[in-house]
């Protein structure tokens, strides 16, 4: 019964995982019973010598010890049988999805190409007057890009190589996840926008000046030489970064890649 009730106090405060520390605790309800049935015993053995009736009483000792340990052995066993087949382990998934090809979005335009196709050099998406603003690889399954975003005065503002990104424009401000990366500019209006919907799969929005003109690329569609009003992209990340790392505008949203 002692067993019975420290057993359910760790699975309470401790969790239903830890089986192996209830055998432990049988192991000590045991030996602590065995203690003092030992001390016990050795105390009637002296008064048996006085009183030869105490023999009948230490073997009533000794068959309740032995009933105890018994009982709490079975209790144990009870309890833990009960745990395993309560909460079985899940099995990690042993699906993997047969991906043979690679997607590229830039705004509303998206560019479709074979996995195998892109492990060997880049391949650049779109040329824009002699500009070659995308350039596009696999390397271990995975997609990659590599861009330089330059400002209107020709300095570049966003650098891109592999999963390696610099910002230019100290006033300016990013944030990103692991699925993420976002450059906004001093106002908070974002320039640049690139996500991973998968590994195979990137989506990039922003602003590009070119020598064939300005490519505005954002969800709703893709033009070159835009006529304003613009319509302004919308932010994935909260503002300041060092404040919000990471932390999406809208938190009741899905992760982004999911």
């Amino acid at each position: 019964m002692v067993e019975l009730v420290l057993a359910g106090l760790f699975v309470k405060y401790f969790g239903e995982d830890r089986v192996l520390t209830i055998d432990l605790l049988a192991a000590i309800v045991v030996v602590a019973l065995l203690f003092v049935a030992l001390r016990f015993n050795a105390w009637l053995s002296k008064a048996t010598t006085r009183r030869p009736s105490r023999s009948r009483l230490q073997k009533v000792v000794w068959l309740c010890w032995l009933g105890t340990a018994a009982s709490g052995i079975g209790i144990d066993r009870y309890v833990v049988s009960g745990l395993r087949t309560k909460e079985p382990r899940l099995e990690e998934p042993t699906f993997e999805e047969a991906v043979t090809e690679a997607d590229f979005s830039l705004g509303g335009m998206n560019f479709q190409y074979a996995l195998a196709a892109l492990e060997g050099p880049p391949r650049a998406p779109i040329v824009l007057g002699h500009d070659v603003p995308f350039l596009v690889y696999v390397k271990n399954r995975r997609l990659y890009v590599d861009t330089t975003v330059v400002g209107l005065d020709g300095h570049p503002v966003v650098e891109i190589r592999g999963n390696r990104f610099a910002v230019g424009m100290t006033e300016w401000d990013h944030n990103s996840s692991k699925q993420a990366l976002e450059v906004v500019d001093a106002d908070q209006n974002p320039v640049f926008q690139m996500i991973y919907r998968s590994p195979t799969h990137i989506k990039i929005d922003g602003i590009f000046p070119t020598s064939a003109g300005i490519l505005w690329a954002t969800p709703f569609g893709t033009q070159l030489n835009p006529k304003p009003p613009l319509r302004p992209l919308k932010r994935i990340f909260k503002y300041p970064a060092w404040r919000y790392p990471g932390v999406l505008t809208d938190q009741s949203e899905p992760a982004i890649g999911t």
